[in-house]
């Protein structure tokens, strides 16, 4: 009887346990969205919802003593120091930084961790003050910086820094294709159906090219600087895409079809001519997307 008695105290204790690291993962895993879309939120002018969604991350991280609790709270603190910093309050983003600073350097040893981009952040608020329009990128777990220059006249379209850690392989892998600057109004005829990555940048694009649908294993396509006016319904087809990249065209309109596309991480819009409303509908339907895009300034309405 004893025996029986203990074998149902350990099965009711790993059930227990399991159910605890399950409900564990759950809540790590919408922590990391949460912050996700608070930094989504932010880009979007929106703050208010940007610090709603950073303190349900930290909600949900408090109490996880995990490296992963340690370096995701840490990362929510520092969002939460750029969305500052962009509402002009550089003593609240100060403090927030230097809080995921402290906790980056206990629990990361690279050299080129996210504790040092934090630092070089700091130092930008520190010599350049608030708000400096601060843009945030992540890149496999490790947060990336590329501050917008906001001095030119705003009908400007300003030359988009570059993607860190975004760039085509090598065109020398047989499932990679650089076609920029080769005067292209339609996709090369001898385009392999296994092709991965996918450059046409520079060119004489008027349309998206329907036949790209063909190409079920695209992940990388660059069409910036041609003259595209639209997405068309087709781009929903592209299912394995990771990165599209589509700054500097004549985009106005966006098909509701791209909200289809689960696995892009990646996705830069600047230098379109997009209402905000197109920009806050994929911000809401591609929350896990890292969406580059112009910046908008809210105008309050006047009373009559």
């Amino acid at each position: 009887m004893k025996t029986l008695i203990h074998f149902s105290i350990v099965v009711l204790s790993f059930l227990l346990v399991t159910e605890i690291s399950i409900a564990q993962k759950n809540d790590n895993n919408l922590a990391i969205r949460y912050i996700k879309l608070g930094n989504s939120y932010r880009q979007a002018g929106e703050y208010d919802i940007a610090e709603q969604f950073l303190t349900k991350a930290k909600t949900l991280l408090a109490g996880n003593n995990s490296f992963f609790g340690k370096y995701w709270t840490a990362a929510a603190n520092e969002y939460f120091a750029y969305t500052y910093c962009d509402k002009g309050k550089k003593n609240k983003a100060t403090s927030a930084l230097l809080s995921a600073i402290e906790t980056y350097d206990r629990i990361i040893k690279q050299p080129d961790g996210s504790q040092e981009a934090a630092k070089k952040m700091l130092k930008m608020i520190e010599d350049v003050g608030c708000p400096c329009m601060i843009t945030v990128r992540e890149f496999n777990d490790e947060v990336l910086i590329a501050p917008e220059n906001q001095e030119d006249n705003d009908e400007e379209y300003n030359e988009p820094a570059p993607l860190k850690g975004v760039s085509m392989p090598q065109n020398g892998s047989a499932k990679s294709r650089d076609y920029c600057n080769s005067n292209l109004s339609d996709v090369p005829g001898d385009l392999p159906s296994n092709v991965e990555n996918l450059a046409l940048c520079s060119n004489k694009f008027s349309s998206f090219p329907t036949s790209l649908s063909r190409y079920k294993n695209l992940k990388f396509l660059d069409l910036s600087n041609n003259s595209l006016k639209e997405l068309s319904s087709n781009i929903g087809d592209m299912k394995s895409l990771s990165t599209l990249l589509l700054n500097k065209n004549q985009i106005s309109k966006i098909s509701d079809n791209i909200c289809n596309l689960k696995n892009l991480k990646v996705l830069d819009l600047r230098g379109n001519p997009l209402q905000f409303t197109e920009i806050k509908k994929l911000i809401q339907c591609l929350p896990n997307t890292l969406i580059y895009h112009d910046l908008y300034e809210r105008v309050e309405e006047e009373e009559e």
